[in-house]
């Protein structure tokens, strides 16, 4: 990437010929606009044929806001990042891979997104939305939308891969169940999570 530096205008001209742009305006907007929830829940696994029930959290940010090129005003995840307290040696998931509307329009209507640690490992999460006035472009299905978005059910996706967990063979992690509430619910939801998971 190229790096210019500019020596010969005063810091007044060049917020001038940003706000010109439409530049300013619009991170100004998308700071401003951007939306906290909590993310909570369980997930299991199984080890021989015992089942192993353990919980997760984290933190979501959405922009309700953002013009998708092809899909017009649907939101966008700004950030998402979810943990396994009881596993410590498995990374936070907080790199978004991908995400996007799900093509299926199978109602309730869901939203997408993959998230990759610092092992490489990924999963994948469904949350449900609300409907957009526009439909999947190709498809013609309904599409969800987290420009009215307030929280949701939370599920697995279908490219959730294995974990690396002391003491088991691979992990493949499954039956997600949880929630995206606001932040004013996050403490007792976190303990409420936790102290299941210590329980199974």
């Amino acid at each position: 990437m190229r790096v210019m530096t500019l020596k010969r205008y005063s810091k007044r001209l060049l917020l001038g010929v940003l706000i010109a742009a439409g530049l300013v305006p619009a991170l100004a907007w998308s700071a401003s606009s951007s939306l906290s929830f909590h993310v909570y829940g369980q997930a299991q696994f199984f080890q021989g044929a015992k089942r192993i029930t353990t919980p997760f959290m984290g933190t979501l940010r959405v922009n309700p806001n953002f013009v998708d090129p092809r899909l017009g005003i649907v939101g966008r995840i700004v950030s998402m990042a979810v943990s396994f307290p009881v596993f410590p040696e498995v990374p936070t998931f907080n790199t978004i891979l991908t995400q996007g509307p799900e093509i299926s329009g199978i109602t309730p209507l869901k939203y997408d997104v993959t998230l990759l640690n610092a092992n490489g490992e990924e999963l994948q999460f469904q949350f449900t939305t609300t409907q957009s006035p526009e439909v999947y472009p190709g498809f013609g299905t309904p599409m969800g939308s987290l420009v009215n978005f307030s929280g949701g059910s939370l599920m697995q996706g279908s490219n959730s891969g294995a974990l690396a967990i002391d003491g088991h063979d691979p992990v493949f992690l499954q039956n997600f169940r949880g929630r995206i509430v606001g932040n004013q619910q996050a403490g007792q939801n976190d303990s409420e999570a936790l102290e299941d998971g210590r329980n199974d």
